[in-house]
């Protein structure tokens, strides 16, 4: 779809999720029970997905319509993302 519409970039991030019963009522506190259960069990899933053995429970994705500036794909990169540089659609003649 990128390739067809001739969008210049894809940046994609994965990440997990996990919900326990309860946590809707709970203040983010590090000291929480429950908060430290749904960190280990977020953080443990990413392990497995960083090895190979799992999926990703969730992705975001941004498509840009004209190139970022560099600084933006830096940042990006830095948080985690992947950015992917796609080829101009060959098939598509720009009118100006």
């Amino acid at each position: 779809m990128h390739l067809e519409l001739n969008l210049p970039q894809l940046v994609i991030y994965y990440f997990n999720d996990h919900y326990e019963r309860g946590v809707e009522n709970e203040k983010t506190d590090e000291q929480s029970a429950l908060f430290k259960k749904i960190k280990n069990k977020i953080s443990d899933r990413d392990r497995l997905c960083k090895f190979g053995l799992s999926f990703y429970s969730g992705i975001f994705g941004i498509i840009f319509k004209e190139t970022p500036s560099k600084q933006l794909i830096n940042d990006l990169i830095e948080y985690g993302f992947e950015v992917d540089q796609l080829p101009e659609n060959p098939y598509i003649k720009m009118v100006s």
